[in-house]
């Protein structure tokens, strides 16, 4: 399943799990460099979708 098909809550998770595998268990270099990047381009999306929530509320406070 692509990123842009699971909810905010599965990207939090395998954001999560990214982070436990490079805290507890650091895997080789280069697979260390593609979780990072994976990491990096999920926090993105999740930012980018909380910043449509912020709007998305503030629209319907003020009117």
């Amino acid at each position: 399943m692509s990123e842009e098909k699971k909810s905010f809550e599965d990207k939090m998770g395998r954001l999560e799990d990214i982070v436990r595998t490079l805290e507890t268990e650091p895997p080789s270099l280069k697979e260390s460099l593609t979780l990072y990047e994976e990491g990096k381009n999920i926090s993105e999306e999740c930012r980018k979708e909380l910043e449509e929530a912020e709007q998305r509320v503030e629209k319907l406070v003020t009117g």
